[in-house]
């Protein structure tokens, strides 16, 4: 009777460290890295940490640093002054060009933004599958919420050192 149930924890040990063992170890992947792989990495699933100010229905990005949303900000602002006063000219006005994510609707808008919600303004981890429609070999953003990611889901993370 002890041995059947020595065989059956043994076998029990043997499946969870299996299980175990099929789980993916991969680290997420940096703004700056996925960027630099979009068209490799088209299609697949993956794992991208980065900074979230926040969702709205048109835009949602994924900066490298809090810094780098900040500035975004602070460039959109002054952009919109000039329009703001009823200037017609703004071309003197220029986005910098900070690496960013455009992360879409996911599977539904509520799923996604609701979840979005509760973590913005914070480091995050950001599942999803790569799609390159808007930067294949080069070509630029997208507007009105483009999407370089499909998010899938969403989790706080850590503030890097």
């Amino acid at each position: 009777m002890a041995a059947a149930y020595r065989s059956k924890a043994i076998l029990l040990l043997a499946l969870v460290m299996a299980a175990c063992g099929t789980q993916p170890s991969e680290k997420a992947l940096t703004v700056d890295a996925l960027l630099g792989r979009i068209d490799s990495l088209n299609g697949q699933t993956v794992r991208v940490f980065g900074y979230l100010p926040r969702c709205e229905v048109l835009s949602c990005a994924l900066y490298r640093t809090k810094a780098d949303s900040e500035k975004m900000d602070r460039s959109m602002q002054a952009m919109r002054a000039p329009l703001d006063s009823g200037a017609t000219d703004v071309s003197n006005s220029r986005i910098p060009p900070l690496p960013s994510l455009e992360i879409g609707h996911g599977a539904t808008l509520a799923f996604f933004d609701t979840r979005a919600r509760l973590v913005a303004g914070n480091y995050v981890v950001i599942t999803g599958k790569v799609t390159n429609q808007c930067r294949s070999k080069g070509k630029p953003v997208c507007l009105d919420r483009g999407s370089d990611l499909e998010p899938a889901a969403i989790r706080k993370a850590p503030v890097p050192n």
